[in-house]
């Protein structure tokens, strides 16, 4: 029994980092730009990122193509 729950604890850990994996490879935000407190902020189109960045009064530089 102890080795049936480290064997369905194992698979569902596999299953939920594969899933992530899975989501986070078909996100189509693609223009991105830099951000003084986080990394970067993302957007799907070229437009919608510089609308964005030229709002932001904590942006770093220009938007720019995310690569995946």
């Amino acid at each position: 029994m102890k080795v049936l729950n480290i064997i369905l604890l194992t698979l569902s850990v596999i299953f939920a980092s594969m899933l992530t994996a899975t989501v986070s490879a078909s996100l189509s935000d693609d223009y991105c730009y830099d951000h003084e407190l986080e990394d970067s902020l993302c957007y799907e189109t070229q437009k919608a990122c510089e609308i964005e960045r030229k709002n932001d009064l904590m942006a770093e530089g220009k938007c720019y193509k995310a690569i995946m």
